[in-house]
């Protein structure tokens, strides 16, 4: 069985769908109104039964599928559906299959947002319908009842929605993001993601995205959701990282050498299981490199120059090289793999102390850098926060990247998920210094917020 590399505290909770309609014309997300839902509220002067909430809510619960993975996702009206960003990626186009039976392949993502984690997906195609969720966000405090609703471990050709309940535990907030998110002990698994959270009464109180720690699920709070997915409608970028699906990023600019060991050099292809990939590198300085599988597994390793594996899934695979010393040094690929360059709008960005950027880790194990100058003696407090990545940060003077000036961090700085990384750093040289931003634990896609502070 695979294992990737997502350790540590998070854990992605995905789940699978089959569906009969074939694709529908995508209708525009600028044509529906989310606070418009039809549907009646449960009572308000005692809660119902955990059933009840049940038959209100899974109904319009979709059972999101791609050639990847599965999960859950929430009709917010007669048009859209909202799940994770992480369930549908790196597919553009996800099967959706309700409750109740209808459902539709090939369904077109209209929106999304790396730094919330959010996907609409176009389910105008699909008929009939089942009557959206109750999208008016409710009062919730620590303690109160809550539901969870999702499809865990879901048989794609039946699915049917799961219950579990628990208490809210507390909320957390990304302050760079502005996005709060509810913590409740209600048991969560894979497939849930994309899933609701309601209080007792049935009112979507928040969308379900990662497990933290021993059991805990943590939700995007619901108000938040619609303010991105209004955000979304109104032609906005609200992750503020612009376009970063994979066909977005690819580069036909001729190959430009790594200017530094940072500076990693990435090549996308796609691989059905079986297939034989073999890759051989050539450069003036040694190189490491690896393969990354759509699923962040670690397929193989650079050894003797050349990177060799055996596909196991569908899907785009990522080759990522590095020299390992040295500067500006060109490197180039002998295989018979159809590869595509992809270029990185966060290599080589200059930021200033005060700024805060966001930045995107556009697949699992992405390496980012920025620029930034100092004076010999300059202090500065770096952080790299992100509610659904777990990010690392080095520092070090241009001149001297691997040098002893050089500083790192893995979770120094808690956050959210308790992985973010900061660390104070006092230049000893004056010139431009590197920062650089990392996937640590290959968990991506997701937005992050870099924050440089004097010291």
């Amino acid at each position: 069985m695979r294992r990737g590399l997502l350790i540590l505290s998070i854990v992605l909770a995905t789940a699978g769908c089959t569906a009969e309609q074939g694709a529908v014309a995508p209708t525009s997300i600028d044509d529906t109104d989310i606070t418009a839902a039809p549907i009646t509220s449960l009572s308000t002067t005692s809660p119902p039964t955990a059933s009840e909430v049940y038959r209100k809510v899974a109904p319009s619960l979709g059972f999101v599928e791609t050639p990847l993975s599965t999960g859950s996702g929430i009709l917010i009206d007669d048009a859209l559906l909202v799940t994770n960003a992480h369930v549908v990626w790196p597919f553009r186009v996800v099967d959706v299959v309700f409750f109740e039976g209808s459902g539709g392949t090939g369904l077109e993502v209209v929106g999304v947002d790396w730094s919330a984690d959010i996907a609409i997906v176009d389910v105008s195609g699909i008929g009939p319908l089942p009557a959206p969720t109750r999208f008016t966000p409710a009062e919730y405090s620590s303690g109160e009842t809550v539901y969870l609703i999702g499809f865990p471990a879901e048989d794609s050709k039946s699915p049917e929605p799961a219950i579990t309940t628990g208490i809210v535990s507390r909320t957390r907030t990304w302050a760079d993001g502005q996005l709060t998110f509810i913590q409740s002990d209600a048991l969560i698994s894979g497939g849930q993601s994309g899933g609701a959270l309601v209080d007792e009464f049935g009112s979507l109180i928040g969308i379900t995205s990662l497990e933290i720690g021993e059991g805990f699920a943590l939700a995007l709070d619901a108000d938040d959701v619609a303010t991105r997915i209004g955000q979304i409608r109104a032609g906005g970028d609200p992750s503020d990282v612009g376009a970063r699906w994979i066909d977005d990023l690819v580069d036909d600019a001729p190959t430009t050498p790594a200017e530094h060991f940072l500076d990693e050099i990435v090549w996308t292809f796609d691989a059905s299981p079986g297939d034989e990939i073999v890759i051989e590198t050539k450069a003036q300085a040694p190189l490491s490199g690896s393969i990354i599988g759509p699923d962040g597994f670690l397929e193989t390793t650079l050894a003797g120059g050349v990177l060799a594996f055996t596909a196991e899934l569908d899907g785009p695979h990522f080759v990522a090289i590095v020299p390992e010393a040295g500067f500006d040094t060109r490197i180039d690929l002998v295989t018979s793999v159809d590869l595509e360059r992809l270029g990185d709008p966060d290599h080589g960005v200059a930021i200033g102390v005060g700024d805060l950027r966001f930045g995107n880790a556009d697949y699992p194990g992405d390496l980012d850098w920025f620029t930034i100058e100092l004076d010999a003696g300059d202090e500065i407090i770096v952080t790299a926060s992100s509610p659904n990545a777990d990010m690392g940060l080095y520092v070090g003077p241009l001149s001297n990247l691997a040098g002893d000036d050089a500083l790192s961090d893995s979770d120094s700085g808690a956050g959210v998920i308790g992985a973010d990384a900061e660390l104070r750093y006092t230049a000893a040289s004056t010139g431009t210094h590197i920062i650089g931003v990392f996937d640590e634990t290959q968990f991506g896609p997701g937005a992050y917020a870099l924050r440089v502070d004097a010291g």
